[in-house]
């Protein structure tokens, strides 16, 4: 039987993906729960008014043609409207993101971390934030000049506003990678995973090998990560530091549950990596809501860029027929 936290976790998910499906009637079933969890990681109940009222808002400030609009649309206007004062953050948002293209110049990924920073940081940092996390880029771009892209963009903005030195995280990054980069044929995403789990503190083996023991575990309960862009969810999840089992059997819990639902089964148009990595973000962020500041090492602001990026991944894996949908 799933814990009451995570019962009630799961019951606002789907009550908000009816309301943001509502809203965004012709998006496709993952724009619907990526924008759901976007409330629900909040601990807030989505309103069609609040919805509506952000995307007006959002139409009136950022032209059709932004990478803004043109980008997960439908995920920052739900991020806008969870906000206390939507006006006030959308402009910080914006501004964020013109600091952060000005070192960057393009990325689809950009206004994920744009968007993430204006909930925690005032605008006169927003300058200093996109010149460390452009050097991040830098030494990144030399180390890996064919797999460093614009989809690493927004993680080195989460190591430029983590509390570790940024010395220490671009090493520890680099033996992450080294350690990882044999267990999975997609060596991009093996990077993005290894930019997650160099935030956290440890030396880089045990950290690489307690996300492999996840991976295992997690495979053995028919759980399994794909090795995509699902692997930023399974190093979020690793980094919660809780024991391997507890994490595995509250997960298999979730998705027995969770497929049982309207729009989670199998013949939906939710796939099953969808469903794990929103379940791993429930389970990762364990009842943080609004009240809990900044803390751990990583520090809030990078927690959210990955929920975000997690988020988009979702997105990326939208299935193209419910017949290769693996539930």
């Amino acid at each position: 039987m799933m814990e009451n936290r995570f019962m009630e976790k799961a019951q606002l998910l789907l009550k908000n993906r009816d309301t943001v499906g509502k809203c965004f009637m012709l998006s496709e079933s993952s724009v619907e729960l990526a924008g759901a969890a976007v409330f629900t990681m909040r601990g807030k109940e989505a309103t069609a008014e609040g919805i509506k009222s952000a995307k007006h808002l959002l139409h009136s400030k950022v032209g059709m043609f932004s990478d803004i609009r043109l980008y997960g649309e439908e995920i920052f206007i739900c991020m806008t409207a969870s906000q206390d004062d939507p006006e006030e953050y959308l402009q910080r948002a914006i501004s964020a993101y013109d600091c952060l293209k000005e070192k960057f110049f393009w990325s689809t990924y950009l206004p994920f971390a744009a968007f993430s920073i204006a909930q925690d940081f005032p605008e006169e940092e927003y300058e200093g934030i996109a010149s460390r996390a452009r050097l991040i880029y830098d030494e990144m771009k030399d180390r890996h000049p064919f797999l460093t892209g614009e989809e690493d963009s927004p993680l080195c903005v989460m190591m430029a506003v983590s509390e570790r030195d940024s010395s220490l995280v671009t090493d520890d990054d680099e033996k992450c990678y080294r350690i990882l980069e044999g267990d999975f044929f997609d060596k991009n995403s093996v990077q993005m995973l290894s930019h997650i789990l160099a935030l956290q503190e440890g030396d880089a083996e045990s950290k690489c090998a307690r996300t492999m023991e996840l991976f295992e575990k997690m495979r053995e309960a028919n759980l399994k990560f794909g090795s995509g862009y699902e692997l930023c969810s399974l190093g979020y999840l690793a980094m919660s530091g809780r024991d391997s089992d507890v994490l595995v059997s509250e997960m298999s819990e979730m998705d027995g549950w969770l497929k049982e639902q309207k729009g989670f089964g199998f013949l939906s148009m939710t796939t099953k990596a969808q469903r794990l990595m929103i379940e791993g973000m429930l389970l990762r962020d364990d009842g943080r809501g609004d009240s809990v500041q900044a803390a751990a090492v990583t520090g809030m602001v990078a927690m959210v860029i990955m929920e975000e990026i997690i988020l988009y991944s979702i997105i990326c894996c939208t299935a193209v027929t419910t017949v290769t949908n693996t539930n």
